[in-house]
């Protein structure tokens, strides 16, 4: 997950650790975006600066990967990071982007994600929403990742229902402080019958 080397952006966005406000019910991404042209320019460049096409950590990011010391640093409790996941749609297919939070509880190494407020580059915008809960480490060795989180749920797209997954797999990396930003790749999966897509890539800043 640390080198370099793919080729299909999929997860954009900027992801904080003690930013954002807990989301209402139904949830709610704060900004929110209303067209795939809007949320494209707004997240992708947070994407692209920190991992390759396919989410594996570019080189600055992937030398400063958090460790226990660095999460030792952070106060207990709960911290939100706010970003985006985008992937390719094979056969030039079209972009699918949307917005993703992600709270990382410190106390307990729980980990909530949400994912929704999608858009699709030639479908328009893509309703529903993602969730999915798991832990995370704070020290890993070699290639390793802090986490693996899988988000399922139900979208529709150009009006078709998908069952969707999405895998993430990630880590937590220092930029201008500690434990700041997460990124990683993303697989997602809509089924049989559902569209095919390459694998792709997230990010998120506190």
């Amino acid at each position: 997950m640390h080198s370099a080397t793919k080729t299909s952006l999929f997860l954009i966005g900027a992801i904080g650790l003690a930013g954002c406000d807990g989301a209402s019910d139904p949830f709610a991404f704060d900004p929110t975006f209303n067209s795939f042209n809007e949320i494209n320019a707004a997240l992708t460049p947070d994407v692209q600066a920190v991992v390759d096409d396919d989410g594996d950590l570019l080189a600055g990011p992937a030398a400063n990967i958090s460790d226990s010391t660095d999460f030792d640093a952070l106060t207990t409790g709960s911290v939100t990071y706010n970003g985006a996941i985008i992937a390719e749609e094979v056969d030039d297919g079209g972009t699918l982007i949307g917005q993703l939070q992600i709270t990382a509880d410190l106390d307990n190494s729980n980990l909530e994600g949400t994912a929704g407020n999608f858009f699709h580059s030639e479908d328009g915008a893509v309703t529903g929403l993602m969730t999915g809960s798991s832990i995370f480490t704070e020290e890993v060795a070699g290639n390793g990742d802090h986490f693996a989180l899988q988000l399922g749920g139900s979208l529709q797209q150009n009006g078709t229902v998908l069952n969707a997954t999405a895998n993430l797999s990630g880590n937590f990396f220092n930029d201008s402080d500690n434990v700041d930003q997460v990124a990683g790749d993303a697989d997602f999966d809509f089924g049989l019958g559902g569209p095919d897509y390459d694998e792709g890539a997230f990010q998120a800043s506190r």
